[in-house]
């Protein structure tokens, strides 16, 4: 998941469209960008309330991370005995590099403005400024999550954080937790 477009473009002319009584989100994905998956999201809240339509997840092999996202602003989540849900987190990761600047004796040049604009650059460590900034940023979007799949699945922020350690669980233990609605 790394862009909404289509997605929102399709999902508007399925609301739009009288004839549609019901809509299936067919997911099978491991997930994706946080701004992507929080914009279907909403896309999905909005054809539910605005349109009045129902729409329902149904998760093939994978629904995790950004596609869980999307999924639980759905009126009701089905999944198979064994499919992959959940893993509700946030992850920030890059290659850095620099050692092998270092051996191959190459030296990045970078000119900027604003102490942290170079922050993550993969030719130097991260400084513990930045690694405070980018932990900030990944707080705040799991904050965000955490709330949204709260809000998507009728509960509290403190029913999900307890679930919303970064793992999946299968259907059939997802069931339970009420990370889902049915198996089937």
């Amino acid at each position: 998941i790394l862009d909404a477009e289509k997605f929102d473009t399709q999902l508007r002319k399925f609301g739009d469209d009288d004839s549609i009584k019901a809509i299936i989100l067919h997911i099978n994905s491991p997930g994706g960008g946080a701004a992507a998956s929080q914009e279907m999201y909403h896309e999905v809240l909005r054809v539910r309330q605005e349109k009045h339509k129902k729409v329902v997840a149904s998760v093939e092999s994978v629904g995790a991370s950004g596609a869980y996202y999307i999924a639980s602003a759905c009126d009701s989540i089905y999944a198979n005995d064994a499919s992959v849900v959940g893993s509700i987190g946030v992850i920030m990761e890059w290659t850095n590099y620099g050692e092998l600047y270092r051996w191959a004796k190459l030296k990045s040049v970078v000119i900027h403005a604003g102490e942290l604009k170079d922050a993550g650059d993969p030719t130097h460590d991260v400084t513990p400024q930045e690694q405070a900034y980018f932990q900030g940023l990944v707080d705040n979007m799991y904050g965000q999550f955490v709330h949204d799949v709260a809000t998507g699945r009728h509960t509290s922020d403190d029913k999900i954080k307890p679930l919303a350690t970064g793992q999946v669980w299968t259907g059939q233990q997802s069931l339970p937790l009420g990370l889902i609605d049915h198996v089937g």
